[in-house]
């Protein structure tokens, strides 16, 4: 794992703001790490793990990154001031200072810039999971690469706790999302099924196991939107999948 020093003057509990030592602190899974800090300390660390996993990108790649971003928060904000019917692809990309030809480089609908979908982030999840070492538990290489990967550490997380909101407002943005999880199921069962040298035609575990797992995934978020994300995105992730690990198992009843 690799770790980034953050300037003197973040905080962290139980230290005040202005007076904190350097530190030493983990990139990965990032963004659902930020819930405990003030908002100025969020966008620092922010900065430093954009800075660190896109280190070495093109201006090319970097440019089509902030367009990419540029969009998806343009649409956030049109939705959310007059809602998905009143909202065209040409206005999201007139928001973003940029032409309707370039819109439909990045997105096919207004729903995909709404829900980020991103073919080259569907391709480096999968391809994280590929690179997992091969006796690894099926369920343990999912988790290793899902909890890390699936929170997006490119966006500040009140950005993203925004998006969630106009999801959970639009019961058509809510089936378009759901679509697009069924979208990654599909890819990481097949690369599952590979990694056991099974054909992903007639491998029902893999289907039925990712699919618990992209479902522990929706539930997360949903859980991390519903607190405001005060409590890390990585560590509800992490809860969501300790419960598919004991089998879904019912927790005992309070005897309180």
């Amino acid at each position: 794992m690799e770790w980034a020093v953050i300037p003197d003057g973040t905080c962290c509990p139980p230290l005040s703001r202005g007076g904190c030592p350097l530190r030493l602190w983990p990139p990965a899974g990032a963004a659902g790490a930020f819930g405990h800090l003030c908002s100025d300390c969020k966008l620092r660390m922010l900065q430093v793990v954009v800075t660190l996993e896109h280190e070495g990108e093109s201006v090319r790649e970097r440019k089509k990154r902030e367009t990419r971003l540029a969009l998806t928060r343009a649409a956030t904000a049109l939705v959310a001031e007059r809602g998905l019917p009143a909202v065209t692809a040409e206005q999201i990309a007139m928001r973003a200072g940029v032409s309707p030809r370039t819109f439909f480089n990045y997105f096919t609908t207004k729903e995909d810039a709404l829900v980020g979908h991103d073919p080259q982030r569907v391709a480096q999840i999968v391809d994280a999971l590929r690179r997992r070492p091969p006796a690894e538990p099926p369920l343990e290489a999912l988790r290793a690469v899902l909890v890390e990967l699936l929170p997006p550490s490119d966006v500040d997380p009140s950005e993203l706790l925004e998006r969630l909101r106009v999801l959970r407002s639009e019961p058509q943005l809510l089936a378009y999302q759901a679509l697009r999880f069924e979208d990654l199921e599909r890819v990481l069962a097949h690369a599952l099924s590979e990694r056991r040298g099974i054909d992903p035609d007639n491998d029902p575990h893999a289907a039925l196991l990712v699919a618990c797992v992209m479902a522990a995934g929706r539930t997360a978020f949903m859980a991390w939107c519903g607190t405001d994300g005060r409590e890390p995105l990585d560590r509800i992730l992490a809860r969501q999948f300790d419960v598919l690990a004991a089998g879904l198992a019912a927790p005992e009843r309070s005897t309180t």
